[in-house]
């Protein structure tokens, strides 16, 4: 019995083995594609078999039928309603990881100052936010100092994230310099990289010391210190 694959006569043992050479091949491309996407995808801070888990990009739902109302106490921080307050926040970090108005490039956020952004952002946030209350009205410059500081610490801990994600420290990787999270500019990216690549190890060096003075751990989850305060004097 003879087969017949192709132009060429085989016998069915040579037949075979040409079948079992095709799928070793093609079991070696697919592992060398597998390594790449996981290179790229994971870099070189992710452990084996323990793929961080991050949830999706925010969606912005905070005033989106107008203005919402909130109860601020005298520093200017949103303690209620707890689930609006939740929102406000959400929305605040989505502002600070938006790549045009932020860009994760620059080097200290103290250098957006006479730029602009700042003053944009708290534009658009405050026209989301009810002022009808006077209460609320003659506090704003308060408020606008207290989302100021928001937009500074959502902005930082998004970098955080991105360097212990994503930054790959050996400089012969060409994919160290493609971000794989999709709402990253890419020039922004590659251009942060090579500054983590000159100034990272000295300034984060200098955050571990920082940290390991920390004598209590926040662990509130979504609500704030403030909210906690408001809550327990209404008990």
């Amino acid at each position: 019995m003879r087969m017949i694959m192709g132009d060429h006569n085989m016998t069915p043992n040579h037949a075979d083995r040409v079948v079992n050479e095709m799928n070793a091949s093609r079991g070696s491309v697919n592992r060398n594609i597998g390594d790449m996407r996981s290179k790229i995808g994971h870099g070189t801070r992710k452990r084996a078999g323990k793929i961080k888990k991050h949830r999706g990009k925010n969606k912005v739902n905070f005033g989106p039928y107008g203005p919402e109302k909130m109860l601020f106490n005298k520093f200017g921080q949103p303690v209620a309603p707890a689930e609006t307050v939740a929102r406000f926040s959400r929305y605040v970090g989505s502002l600070a990881r938006e790549p045009s108005m932020f860009p994760i490039n620059v080097p200290d956020f103290r250098n957006f100052k006479g730029t602009g952004r700042v003053e944009s952002a708290w534009a658009e946030i405050k026209a989301k936010i009810d002022w009808s209350e006077p209460q609320t009205l003659a506090i704003m410059k308060r408020i606008q100092k207290v989302v100021k500081k928001k937009l500074n610490a959502r902005w930082r801990k998004h970098k955080h994230r991105l360097y212990v994600d994503y930054y790959m420290e050996n400089k012969g990787h060409a994919e160290r310099f493609v971000c794989p999270d999709r709402d990253v500019n890419q020039l922004q990216w590659r251009a942060l990289v090579l500054h983590w690549d000159k100034f990272g190890e000295k300034k984060s060096m200098t955050t571990k010391k920082n940290r390991s003075q920390l004598k209590v751990a926040a662990n509130t989850g979504t609500k704030t210190f403030a909210q906690i305060r408001y809550e327990w004097v209404r008990l």
